[in-house]
């Protein structure tokens, strides 16, 4: 199991760059179609808070990331993950244990049990079929044992059920993550950190990593921000105007980086695997049984 962490040493705000989707090509109920949970993270003075600056300083706001999910194994932190809807966390395949695991919400001082957070069991733990290694398709869906109630600081994040928008991506120039491993100071944060990193290339993974970075992953990093030990699983997510609201949108997963963490990080393109969480969700969810048929993963449209 590889375990990644987020070194954050980035100074002033750290933005997200967001890019619009036509406000007036949906309508408000074919807009809650095309969401995996309507009602996902919206924009917000509260939620606007999740990007301070950290540096010597701020670390990121409580309540400013409602979806952040903290996996737990014997009591002990192992990794990040994102709240997609009342029964399901999305994470890293390579989080995955034979152990038992929970998942702590609401969290945001890791040493400190909030009355405000809940923890639950994961019942079942659902890696994507193909995986192997944290290497490629590294994804993994974790249910929990019972059924979340939102509350103003739990939601999910939102996941964009149409397929015109799965390969669009490289139309965000930045994207946040956040997480609590290590900070510039060498150790790990004991509450949640968050930085900007800008959308970078495949091509400069493949590089940096020698082996070829594919569609199926996003290559992600900014100058003094790393990703570091302690946050495989953890969120990328930009903030996008998708038909009438500007939502917290999740698009990648804290996969793999180098081992000194001085460099960019690879993360799972979210995207790529819509169709598989969408089939997952619908079978075992009762509840999810209305959401559209999922197309084949490969079937995905092109990059123009």
């Amino acid at each position: 199991m590889v375990s990644l962490h987020i070194k954050i040493a980035a100074a002033g705000l750290a933005l997200l760059a967001s890019f619009v989707l036509a406000a007036n090509k949906y309508s408000t109920p074919q807009e809650q179609t095309q969401l995996l949970d309507q009602n996902c993270a919206v924009h917000s003075p509260q939620l606007s808070r999740s990007y301070p600056r950290i540096l010597g300083g701020q670390n990121t706001a409580p309540d400013s990331s409602p979806w952040m999910a903290l996996i737990t194994k014997s009591g002990r932190f192992s990794c990040g993950g994102s709240l997609i809807n009342a029964r399901y966390v999305l994470t890293a395949a390579h989080c995955s244990s034979p152990e038992p695991l929970k998942v702590r919400l609401g969290a945001y001082d890791i040493e400190t049990y909030s009355v405000d957070s809940e923890e639950f069991d994961v019942e079942l733990q659902i890696p994507f079929p193909n995986y192997q290694s944290y290497l490629t398709d590294d994804i993994a869906l974790f249910r929990l044992a019972r059924r979340m109630e939102y509350k103003d600081h739990i939601i999910p994040i939102c996941l964009l059920l149409e397929r015109n928008f799965w390969n669009q991506q490289h139309l965000v120039q930045r994207f946040n993550v956040t997480g609590w491993g290590k900070t510039s100071s060498g150790r790990a944060s004991r509450v949640l950190q968050t930085a900007s990193l800008r959308n970078l290339g495949r091509e400069i993974c493949t590089a940096k990593f020698l082996r070829n970075i594919t569609e199926a992953q996003i290559c992600a990093g900014a100058v003094n921000t790393y990703t570091c030990s302690g946050d495989s699983g953890g969120p990328l997510s930009a903030l996008i105007k998708y038909g009438r609201k500007q939502r917290f949108v999740l698009f990648g997963i804290d996969s793999f980086g180098l081992t000194n963490c001085n460099g960019p990080t690879v993360f799972t393109n979210v995207m790529y695997y819509m169709a598989w969480i969408v089939q997952t969700v619908r079978d075992r969810s009762p509840t999810h049984r209305s959401l559209p048929p999922a197309p084949n993963h490969r079937q995905w449209p092109k990059r123009p």
